[in-house]
C-alpha cells in the first residue's frame, strides 16, 4: 500500500481515516484489514476509499475474533466496493457504521450459519 496524495490503484488517499482505522484497530488488525481489501479487490482505487477504509475498520471492531478472514475477502470479492458504498449511503446513519452495515449483508450472504 502507498499512501498518497494522487488516487491510483494501491494507493490510500484518505489518510485521516486510514490513520484513525490503525487507531482504533492497532498494527495487526489494520494490517489485516489491508491486506484483505488488497486481494479481495485486488488494489481497486475505490476499494481504498475512505467509506470502505471507515466500514472495514469498524467491522472488524466489531467482529474481531467472529468473522473468517479467508471468508470475508472471498465474499468481498464478489461484490464491488463502489456498491457497498452505494448501499451505505441509503441508510439514514451518518457515521462509518452504514457502510460496516453494509460489510456484514456481504459476508452473511448466502448462508445460515456462523452469521454476524
Amino acid at each position: 500500500m502507498d499512501f498518497s496524495d494522487s488516487a491510483a490503484a494501491g494507493r490510500v488517499v484518505c489518510v485521516v481515516e486510514a490513520y484513525n482505522a490503525r487507531e482504533t484497530l492497532g498494527d495487526v488488525l489494520y494490517g489485516e484489514m489491508l491486506g484483505i481489501i488488497a486481494r479481495a479487490w485486488n488494489k481497486q482505487q475505490s476499494s481504498l476509499r475512505r467509506e470502505i477504509i471507515g466500514g472495514m475498520s469498524s467491522f472488524m471492531k466489531k467482529y474481531s475474533g467472529e468473522y473468517c478472514p479467508e471468508r470475508l475477502e472471498k465474499c468481498l470479492s464478489k461484490v464491488s466496493p463502489i456498491q457497498i458504498i452505494r448501499d451505505g449511503n441509503l441508510a439514514s446513519e451518518s457515521s462509518t457504521a452504514k457502510y460496516a452495515e453494509q460489510i456484514v449483508k456481504v459476508y452473511n450472504k448466502g448462508t445460515k450459519k456462523k452469521l454476524l
